[in-house]
């Protein structure tokens, strides 16, 4: 038995099979190939580059900030005895289940805001939140309802201190509380990353975890004497008030996106489907165009073969057989009225051509104009 020791080298092991399983699934998936030939077509730039780093970055500094919430306030616990930190230890793996449930459902809410809010399509941005929000509710009613009705079998599971048990059993009702609260930050914070703006989801996370909930935890804890009950009545104020300023910072941003920034995404939107239907039309002129010489060609070619076999023939003629010159003339001239017609064929399929290429040109120039005004508008 390697005890700690096993127990991290099976996460290393975990971590490892599991980049290996995404890896596989990216590359030799059908439903991830038109996936997969853009990120090879794809170049670095330093645009990009820069672009996710300061995403990233923000949202790892969440992240950080409410890890470090729980991390911090473990070591408050730890300073009021082994009890405290053995309940606090069980209480965090119980949260994490809960949490986990919620993240997945944030993280579905954030491509769907992401999704829309890229469309232009405010509408659907809200009702995508509102969504994920009530399902949200249900998931913490479940999770209330196991909680309330497994409180004291909870520590059970995990230790046979009767001490450990009591402490685990009177921690269960501040762990429904803040569900609520875990519930609502997790839905907006994933939402405004949705439509990217994480800065201000930094800042807000900062100011309710440390600002807020880090003050609640010590002077409860410690000043108001209520240990390791007063810590955790810090969880739900900490997590609950970072909600509400999340939520409030969301409908902020979206009131005033969808009468500015939002009007000249879908009148860009306007422009580059313009332009891609002048490009299908591009396209569509140079399949049309080498169609056309393509048959042009084949006619040339047959031209060709019809000069040589009238002299081939004439000349076979003349020398072989011993046709007069006036046999050899005829023959010729019956040969060379089927070149006339090829002939005929290409100067015909030129006029097609030039005809098409007209046609062509007029469109280019309405739909040039077309897009400069819409452009202009912008």
């Amino acid at each position: 038995a390697l005890g700690v020791v096993g127990a991290g080298i099976s996460t290393l092991i975990s971590r490892i099979v599991m980049f290996a399983a995404f890896a596989i699934l990216f590359y030799r998936s059908i439903h991830y190939r038109k996936y997969y030939v853009g990120y090879r077509r794809g170049q670095y730039n330093t645009k990009d580059i820069l672009s996710l780093n300061k995403m990233g970055w923000m949202v790892g500094l969440q992240m950080g900030l409410e890890t470090a919430l729980f991390s911090i306030s473990g070591i408050m616990i730890g300073w009021l005895g082994s009890i405290a930190l053995a309940a606090h230890q069980i209480m965090i793996a119980i949260s994490t289940l809960g949490f986990m449930i919620y993240y997945g459902v944030g993280a579905a809410v954030s491509v769907r805001v992401s999704n829309f809010y890229g469309r232009g399509d405010i509408v659907n941005v809200k009702r995508s939140t509102m969504a994920g929000f009530h399902i949200m509710l249900c998931l913490v009613l479940a999770a209330c309802t196991i909680f309330f009705f497994a409180q004291d079998v909870i520590g059970i599971l995990f230790t046979t201190s009767p001490e450990v048990i009591s402490l685990v059993s009177s921690l269960i009702i501040i762990l429904m509380i803040y569900q609520f609260g875990d519930a609502l930050q997790i839905i907006y914070a994933n939402s405004l990353r949705g439509i990217g703006d994480v800065i201000s989801m930094a800042i807000i996370s900062f100011i309710g975890y440390f600002l807020l909930a880090m003050p609640v935890c010590y002077i409860c804890g410690f000043i108001l004497n209520l240990g390791i009950t007063g810590i955790w009545i810090g969880y739900p104020v900490g997590l609950t008030l970072t909600g509400i300023m999340l939520c409030g910072r969301y409908y902020w941003k979206l009131k005033n996106t969808s009468y500015t920034d939002n009007a000249l995404i879908v009148r860009r939107r306007g422009v580059l489907d313009s332009g891609g239907r002048c490009a299908g039309m591009y396209y569509g002129v140079i399949a049309t165009v080498d169609s056309y010489m393509t048959t042009v060609a084949d006619d040339i070619t047959r031209l060709c073969l019809g000069k040589a076999y009238a002299v081939s023939y004439a000349s076979h003629g003349a020398g072989r057989m011993g046709q007069t010159h006036t046999e050899v003339r005829v023959y010729t001239h019956n040969k060379a009225g089927a070149v006339c017609s090829v002939g005929k064929a290409c100067a015909a399929v030129y006029v097609r051509i030039t005809h098409k290429l007209t046609c062509i040109a007029d469109y280019g120039i309405a739909a040039a104009a077309s897009g400069t005004a819409a452009y202009n508008r912008i």
